[in-house]
């Protein structure tokens, strides 16, 4: 049976909500070892989501979808941080381990004594994840956000909606998966360079900046071009058709999204060759 790629490397997990937790739910996959750290008196607060939707109410901090589809796979361990020997005992996992993943808000772990100097000094050679709304330096390194407001500050939510209407906010977070997502590719570089070299990092990972990264074409249009984008629904710059569309028939909808000119001669012969699709400005799609 072949080995998993992340056998043998162990994180300990300070994360919690989703994109903490998402990263090292990913490193788990690919076969670390995550122990995940909590307290008993400040539990993940995704473990809140318990509300049964068949009337039972509430069904205890055990009993979250959310919690377990994000941390599967991981051990658990509870310390409450805020006592001396629990912070003992979080360097001595530390000192076993190859990986530190924490999204607390800035000033969190260098109050409890696990900033990242820290944990060097029991281990030299430890990787240290740190994600944050906006990073850990700079003049907004210690304003708070979850991923609604990312969407906001990096631009995407200006450029989710209809042509004319209001931006929105999306029905997911994706800030929270783009930074998990970059994180976790982060921690398998950083093990790769530490392989190399014997050297840990750390690594400070703002969701603004993983966010901003999933919007080039927007953020070099406003370099270059001064152009401010605007909401463009389901169009695309380059593919055309692209969208949903509606057909016969009651909430009938079709998806179409041509890339190229073979995709498009293709689409017209599925749809009979109309005289329509002759006309000059649909001869290539440069036209």
């Amino acid at each position: 049976m072949h080995r998993l790629p992340l056998e043998g490397i162990r994180v300990v997990d300070f994360t919690q909500i989703q994109a903490g937790p998402q990263a090292t739910l990913w490193l788990a996959v690919m076969g670390a070892e995550v122990v995940k750290i909590e307290s008993r008196e400040r539990p993940d607060l995704l473990r809140r989501y318990t509300q049964a939707r068949d009337g039972r109410g509430d069904l205890g901090p055990n009993q979250s979808a959310p919690f377990a589809a994000l941390n599967l796979g991981k051990k658990g361990c509870t310390l409450n941080l805020t006592q001396p020997r629990a912070v003992e005992l979080a360097k001595d996992i530390t000192r076993l381990s190859d990986v530190v993943v924490e999204n607390f808000s800035s000033g969190v772990m260098e109050r409890l004594g696990l900033d990242y100097p820290s944990l060097k000094k029991v281990k030299s050679d430890i990787i240290m994840l740190s994600t944050s709304g906006l990073g850990r330096t700079g003049p907004e390194k210690s304003y708070l956000a979850y991923a609604a407001i990312i969407h906001a500050f990096s631009g995407l939510s200006s450029l989710s909606g209809y042509p004319g209407e209001r931006p929105n906010l999306m029905g997911m977070m994706w800030s929270d998966v783009l930074a998990a997502q970059t994180g976790a590719f982060a921690v398998l570089a950083a093990l790769h360079y530490r392989a190399r070299t014997g050297q840990g990092q750390f690594i400070d990972l703002a969701m603004s900046e993983a966010t901003i990264a999933a919007i080039p074409e927007a953020i070099m249009d406003y370099t270059m071009n001064q152009r401010v984008r605007e909401c463009e629904g389901n169009r695309n710059d380059i593919m055309a058709p692209h969208g949903c569309y509606p057909c016969q028939g009651e909430d009938k909808w079709v998806a179409i999204a041509v890339a190229n000119d073979e995709e498009w001669q293709a689409f017209c012969r599925a749809i009979g060759n109309p005289p329509w699709t002759k006309e000059e400005k649909f001869k290539s799609q440069l036209s």
